[in-house]
């Protein structure tokens, strides 16, 4: 997916040019682009942040093993984001979790909403006080 952010007219110039080079190869190819368009939310707060990176995934952390081993919250984020979020595909093969970046503020509560759910669930991770500023 691309993701164009419009702030100025030489942005729009590039996301014209940018259509006007791909979507006839892209619906001859039987794969016609899809255009939405949205104004950006409002991205999340340090203290969001500060919750999912440093309560959420450091309780995951603590508690959870995978394939017999502890792994670091950073590995837990990449987890949660290929499955909440959605994947990228690399070049020459490969996949990443979509950035949690993108998301908008509402939509990030939800996705941690999301991962505490999953942990309690499917992980046994108990949490203590993970209130969401």
């Amino acid at each position: 997916m691309k993701t164009w952010y419009l702030r100025e007219y030489s942005h729009l110039d590039n996301l014209i040019s940018w259509l006007e080079v791909n979507w006839r190869k892209a619906s001859l190819a039987g794969k016609p682009l899809r255009v939405e368009v949205s104004t950006e939310g409002a991205k999340r707060s340090q203290a969001a942040n500060r919750h999912y990176f440093g309560a959420v995934l450091r309780q995951i952390s603590d508690q959870v093993e995978l394939d017999g081993k502890k792994h670091q919250p950073e590995v837990f984020h990449e987890l949660f984001k290929r499955k909440f979020i959605g994947l990228i595909d690399l070049p020459g093969g490969g996949t990443l979790g979509k950035s949690s970046s993108d998301l908008s503020s509402e939509a990030f509560a939800v996705f941690v909403q999301e991962v505490e759910a999953f942990a309690a669930t499917e992980l046994g991770v108990i949490f203590i006080d993970t209130k969401m500023p």
